[in-house]
């Protein structure tokens, strides 16, 4: 065995999630936390292009902390996106009917946007860009898919996302945050049928 002490990374999150949520740290805004944690579970599990706009480490860390990459707005957006991929029916409003699944989360995201919709902030432009989608392609709501989706668009521009820094002038983690949500962006400015 070598005799060099042993450091830990701590931006190294991936193990932490079971145990932040065997603690109780997670951040399910009032969703029972199994629940929760089996919702998620899909999202990350699922190929949705949208679980791509998410930097998974960054949201999962912040959700034990509150940090800045995390908000209860962003995970009812995911929770609801995710929704109809779930066969449990205790998140349903009819139990007997697989279309009111996540309506809930939708209902909340609607509540939490009226206190986001006017700042820009990365996680506001996330949440949009997954509900934008989701609305666009499961409740073929178009003109609102669009509404979310354009103010997503300027928050963007509003943090100057679109313009790429060179990698030595911000962390790794923050310039993948960036890179993630520009090209999320572009995906459904370019595809805008794409389902989630």
């Amino acid at each position: 065995m070598n005799s060099e002490s042993v450091v830990i990374d701590p931006n190294f999150t991936g193990q932490l999630e079971p145990l932040n949520f065997a603690a109780g740290k997670l951040d399910f805004d009032e969703v029972v936390p199994e629940i929760g944690m089996h919702l998620l579970s899909i999202y990350w599990s699922r190929q949705l292009y949208t679980a791509q706009i998410i930097y998974r480490p960054a949201f999962m860390r912040d959700m034990a902390c509150g940090g800045p990459y995390f908000s209860r707005l962003l995970l009812n957006a995911i929770l609801f996106t995710v929704s109809k991929h779930s066969p449990r029916p205790e998140i349903r409003s009819d139990p007997e009917d697989i279309t009111t699944a996540g309506w809930r989360f939708r209902q909340r995201f609607t509540e939490l946007l009226r206190d986001s919709f006017d700042k820009s902030d990365i996680t506001t432009l996330q949440a949009l860009l997954i509900m934008s989608n989701s609305l666009f392609s499961r409740c073929d709501e178009r003109s609102l898919s669009w509404l979310y989706a354009g103010n997503a668009f300027n928050m963007i521009i509003d943090l100057g996302l679109h313009i790429l820094p060179s990698s030595n002038k911000m962390s790794a983690e923050e310039l993948e945050i960036r890179k993630r949500v520009l090209w999320g962006a572009y995906c459904k400015l370019s595809k805008p049928w794409r389902l989630a």
